[in-house]
């Protein structure tokens, strides 16, 4: 049974708001929202019409904060709207009490100014008010959202969360009775979703005369919650309010397995009890993919297989087991380049990543058919927004090539950390984002690592250092232009997000064609029609293997990620660098001395000083990571190639 089938069967149980006395006369006071019979609809270009709003009627109370839940398309936004007043229904009346905001889903189509308390201000323009005045409703208005502390702060600057709560305190600052909320963290990540809802949920509670209607598909969401409304086809299918002694309950899948039941009035002690969640004014996890979206129109029963599939396993520290899951594939698809390309003296080494990518694209595709991952379609619109990104991930392919002809793994790695500093460099000018001393003290030993590395450096070739120095830029610029794609492409998807499956499969698919002509620029064409290779069937499994592997450091970097933090995940990264460091040394047979060894060690631990002191960049290079998880892939096999290709012109 779908989760619509469950709230019909529970809606007579509650009376309908349209039941009750028409008059308003003596309730006026104590209803900040109420719509009657609203009904709207609009015509296609053949003339047809298309009803969107069929007969709504609800009434909010005053200083309570509702949720408005339901599948995509059933009419959430559209009644939103006509309770905003941006639409005007067909059929029916509406009243919302005065003043009224509406904020919108992005941001960035709201918050305007250069600064926050600019922007704050800025409604406040046309009311005939001192500058004291100004300055005292903006503080309040900082202040119930948590804000107070960026007042002269840069918007720029702002994550999607800090700027969803400066729209909010906008509104708030206009001293309006009732908040209209759309969909408010869609684009944001769970901390940022977490920081707004508690904003609107302090913003309600310091003052009892604001109400607020908030349009979610998030179940999680109703913990803090006074009421809800749920939506379909149109029709407002039910309405919950807290009445503890005679609850409604409603049975929902979740990401156990199992099927408890879920109370929807009184949600706030009997539903996450059900759901074995403690009731807590910190904390709102997600359910794993989504289980329990309501965004979806029904828990299909595609997911209740996985369930079950799942249940009984129970871990009780995924943070330990997901680093060292991320740590072992990680350390796997090295070895296992290094014996494609050595062993099997594969001299092919962008045709080996181009056979990686594709195994990433068809497991990814193959799940997403098979309805146990989602994935967004990848329309032309999206591809044009991540393309630049693409091309800018091809350079940093290319230049690592050259540069590890002549460079040794374990310099390279020393050298990458020069990205770190140009990357903080481009937030500043770019971000305007400032970094405390400890961060720059840091960063500038990085780049006394990276000079003694080369002075010391026994092997030491300028064109190489000339190629990896253009590499760290490249790398920069990857990292710096992602920040600003990934917004952008949520926006011209059909859902409006672009989750981490989506993300893998674009960046796959759209590097195969530019491997493609790389493999066409650098003639690996004529070894593959002649190398014996391809014929043996034990050369196929390993190569597939590579692309699993491939695959898995992707998947396990998002729930190391998940499962810990930013800054948890980077550190382990930049300690990862040190056995890289050394089996660059040992299995290449690389000539050293103590001097470069020692400025090979230093590197990697004023990598992991800077990410432990700099946790905003820390977000950042996170972000790099698992955007292109392949990097890790095609830079275990381009170093195993080139170092082949070194060994090979000694000889």
């Amino acid at each position: 049974m779908n989760l619509s089938t469950l709230f019909r069967a529970s809606a007579p149980l509650f009376p309908p708001p349209h039941s009750t006395s028409s008059s308003r006369t003596n309730a006026t006071e104590n209803i900040a929202i109420e719509g009657r019979n609203l009904n709207f609809s609009t015509r296609t270009r053949q003339g047809n019409v298309v009803p969107i709003l069929q007969d709504c009627t609800l009434r909010i109370p005053s200083g309570q904060f509702w949720m408005l839940l339901g599948p995509n398309g059933c009419g959430k936004s559209t009644l939103l709207k006509i309770l905003a007043g941006l639409l005007n229904p067909n059929y029916g009346t509406v009243y919302v009490k005065g003043p009224k905001s509406f904020v919108f889903q992005n941001p960035d189509h709201q918050v305007v100014m250069p600064t926050v308390e600019a922007d704050v201000a800025f409604g406040l323009g046309k009311l005939n008010m001192t500058d004291d005045e100004v300055r005292s409703r903006v503080s309040k208005a900082l202040d119930a959202v948590g804000m107070s502390s960026f007042l002269k702060r840069s918007v720029q600057t702002l994550s999607g969360g800090q700027k969803q709560r400066v729209a909010i305190a906008g509104a708030l600052a206009e001293t309006c009775k009732v908040l209209l909320l759309d969909e408010l963290t869609t684009f944001l990540d769970e901390t940022d979703q977490v920081g707004v809802i508690k904003a609107v949920r302090n913003s309600l509670d310091s003052s009892e005369e604001v109400t607020a209607l908030w349009v979610t598909h998030r179940l999680e969401e109703l913990e803090y919650a006074d009421g809800a409304v749920y939506m379909e086809n149109g029709e407002i299918v039910m309405l919950g309010i807290q009445l503890p002694e005679n609850p409604i309950t409603v049975r929902l899948r979740v990401a156990s397995g199992l099927t408890p039941f879920v109370t929807v009035a009184g949600w706030k002690h009997e539903a996450f009890a059900l759901l074995g969640k403690k009731k807590s004014s910190s904390a709102m996890k997600p359910f794993e993919d989504n289980k329990d979206d309501v965004e979806t129109g029904m828990l299909d029963k595609d997911r209740d297989k996985i369930a079950r599939n799942t249940r009984g396993l129970k871990v009780h520290n995924q943070a330990l087991l997901s680093g060292l899951a991320y740590c072992i594939s990680s350390c796997s698809m090295i070895l296992i380049n290094k014996f494609v390309l050595s062993s099997y003296n594969f001299n092919a080494g962008i045709s080996l990543m181009v056979y990686q990518n594709l195994i990433s694209v068809i497991i990814v595709s193959t799940l997403s058919f098979l309805g146990v991952i989602s994935t967004e379609p990848l329309t032309w619109r999206l591809v044009k927004v991540w393309l630049p990104v693409n091309v800018i991930f091809v350079g940093m392919l290319i230049t690592s090539m050259f540069s590890l002809k002549y460079i040794n793994v374990a310099m390279v790695t020393v050298l990458k950390n020069v990205t770190n500093v140009i990357t903080a460099v481009g937030e500043m000018y770019l971000f305007s984002k400032h970094h405390d001393s400890r961060v720059w003290a840091a960063l500038f030993l990085m780049i006394i690592s990276a000079i003694t590395g080369g002075i010391t450096d026994i092997s030491f070739h300028a064109v190489g250092y000339t190629w990896q120095i253009i590499n760290c830029f490249l790398t920069a610029s990857y990292s710096l232009t992602l920040r600003r794609v990934m917004d952008t492409a949520k926006q011209v998807t059909k859902s409006g997000n672009l989750n981490e499956f989506s993300m893998v499969l674009l960046n796959n698919t759209l590097s195969l064609p530019l491997g493609i002509l790389l493999i066409l620029v650098f003639n690996e064409v004529d070894y593959l029609s002649g190398t014996p290779l391809l014929r043996l069937p034990t050369f196929w499994c390993v190569m597939t293997l590579s692309g699993v592997l491939g695959l898995a450091i992707s998947f396990t970097s998002m729930w190391f990620l998940h499962q810990t933090g930013a800054t948890t995940y980077s550190l382990v990264g930049s300690l990862n660098k040190i056995p890289l460091s050394v089996a660059g040394i040992f299995l290449f047979h690389v000539p050293t001395s103590l001097e470069n060894s020692a400025s090979i060690f230093f590197g990697p631990r004023c990598g992991r000083d800077h990410l432990k002191n700099s946790a905003s960049y820390v977000s950042l290079s996170d972000n790099y990571k698992e955007m292109a998880p392949e990097s890790s892939t095609i830079s275990g096999s381009h170093q195993a190639f080139c170092q082949q290709h070194k060994e090979k012109k000694k000889d």
